[in-house]
């Protein structure tokens, strides 16, 4: 949480209407995809102390995976700031923490490919069940087609990527979270990027003004805030319709509303 800018992950707020609107199968998705890998029960790293990591099913959005080791414990990579208000929180802002996630300290993973059996994650991904479908909303935005599919693919598109950048074994630090999906069975989960800038002050002058174009023509430069990704579950047919960040920077101010609708 820095420069006016921080990312929001919101589970499914604990209603019981919405739980039972939203929430109704207690099925196993992975079950809905024959084709697709169980790979988010499978040790994709380990701590010095031996600590075993699987990937987070429930991401829908960011520039790395997010990975999980206990249950109601999600690990998101240790950036700087963020560590810092985290460990600031109770003292300087304790007025947030009702607000934010329990901050459960830090773990250094070692994020080592070739002992995770993650080999050719991309070609598994592709394997997963997709469909599209068409939203209700008017806008370009809400009419462009979303992906219906089984919610682990943003997590493994990510930790592809992150295998891909470094085949060798490195260590990184992550800041270990409470993961508030726990206790839903079918989590609706909705990422938002807030402010209405979104460089910090050490970036260049190229990212800065990347950053800027990309807030200018969003709900960033209009409301404040603008959406990165969803996951919405279906129980008509057992699956989550996964918005993406691309989808979000299309929205205008009146599309807010509607695409919000499973809240």
């Amino acid at each position: 949480m820095a420069d006016g800018t921080t990312t929001t992950t919101a589970a499914a707020a604990p209603m019981s209407k919405l739980q039972t609107s939203l929430s109704t199968s207690s099925d196993n998705l992975e079950a809905l995809s024959p084709n697709a890998p169980s790979l988010t029960s499978r040790v994709i790293a380990r701590s010095s102390v031996g600590t075993e990591f699987y990937l987070y099913k429930h991401q829908v959005g960011g520039h790395k995976p997010l990975l999980r080791s206990a249950p109601g414990e999600v690990c998101k990579p240790a950036l700087p700031l963020e560590l810092q208000f985290y460990q600031g929180l109770a003292s300087t802002y304790p007025q947030l923490i009702p607000f934010v996630p329990t901050y459960l300290g830090t773990i250094v993973v070692d994020l080592h490919p070739s002992s995770n059996g993650s080999d050719n994650v991309a070609d598994r991904t592709n394997s997963d069940s997709v469909a599209s479908t068409k939203s209700s909303s008017t806008s370009n935005a809400t009419r462009r087609p979303s992906r219906s599919m089984d919610h682990r693919g943003v997590s493994l598109i990510l930790w592809n990527k992150e295998i891909v950048r470094d085949q060798s074994s490195f260590l990184c630090e992550y800041l270990v979270l409470g993961d508030l999906t726990q206790g839903y069975t079918r989590p609706c989960v909705l990422d938002i990027k807030m402010g209405t800038r979104q460089h910090g002050a050490d970036a260049s002058p190229a990212k800065a003004r990347s950053h800027s174009v990309k807030c200018a023509k969003t709900t960033s430069a209009t409301l404040g805030f603008r959406l990165c990704g969803m996951q919405i579950y279906q129980p008509a047919d057992g699956r989550y319709v996964l918005r993406d960040k691309h989808w979000g920077r299309l929205l205008q101010p009146g599309d807010i509303p509607p695409a919000l609708h499973f809240v």
